[in-house]
């Protein structure tokens, strides 16, 4: 009797278990995702990082250096002002990260992301992005979070193509500038959204309201069919942000806060 072949088991660089639809997560240290929920295979979201000029960058003993033009900006950060820079990241301004993504082909549907940065400017700057999932020219279906027009507040949107879009938005004007966030997105199957903030993983401190729900709920496709996953802009023109990466990740079904942190 021949034993059924059994699927690998999907993990990360580091030997963890993969659930999740979308991750990247900056301690990796390698600028492309994993997925692994494609019958829990881990395959690859492929990235793609622009850049028109030289930047700043800054290495773990503290030193200033120079990064050329689409060299990405890996960052050891000293969170807790102890003098040890104790959390990678990947910094983002003038940078474009975008990622060939399974979540981006697959069919719209309940989900929730974890975005997990230290606020460098991007809520400050009215419209500027933070996340987003959609076409290059923001037609079709797409999903993001940026900084409301007023440049005070983050801001969950989500447009099916066919009804106006919906949103929420949070109340606070947090996270203050270098402090650690984690916005939890959450969109639900009938196509509301709503948004939420920790600053410690551990508790939400702000939620948004649940938006509105639009007539016709969830599209069949994100942008058309010609979707990506994308950080700092909204679209492929969208206004750039300013912020220190540190995880992106995507969850089937509408999630809590304890949950998107406790599974990979």
């Amino acid at each position: 009797m021949t034993a059924p072949m059994l699927a690998p088991i999907a993990r990360d660089p580091n030997g963890v278990v993969i659930r999740s639809s979308f991750l990247f997560e900056a301690r990796w240290g390698i600028l492309d995702a994993l997925s692994g929920y494609v019958q829990n295979v881990a395959t690859t979201d492929l990235a793609t990082l622009t850049r028109a000029s030289t930047a700043t960058c800054v290495d773990v003993n503290g030193t200033s250096g120079t990064c050329v033009n689409y060299q990405e900006r890996w960052e050891q950060l000293d969170l807790d002002a102890d003098g040890v820079r104790e959390r990678a990241s990947l910094l983002l301004s003038t940078d474009d990260l975008a990622w060939a993504a399974n979540i981006a082909a697959a069919a719209p549907a309940a989900q929730t992301w974890r975005i997990q940065f230290v606020e460098r400017g991007t809520r400050t700057t009215a419209n500027a992005g933070l996340f987003y999932l959609g076409k290059d020219d923001t037609s079709g279906a797409r999903l993001w979070v940026a900084a409301n027009s007023a440049g005070t507040n983050y801001q969950l949107f989500h447009n099916n193509a066919f009804d106006a879009t919906v949103s929420s938005v949070l109340a606070t004007a947090t996270p203050a500038t270098n402090a650690e966030a984690w916005l939890i997105a959450q969109l639900y199957a009938n196509g509301s959204v709503q948004l939420h903030l920790s600053l410690d993983g551990l508790t939400v401190v702000s939620s948004a309201s649940v938006s509105s729900t639009p007539a016709a709920g969830l599209n069949a496709q994100w942008g058309g069919g010609a979707a990506k996953v994308r950080v700092n802009r909204v679209g492929s023109a969208g206004t750039q942000g300013s912020t220190a990466l540190l995880v992106l990740q995507a969850l089937p079904g509408v999630q809590t806060l304890a949950t998107m942190v406790t599974t990979r």
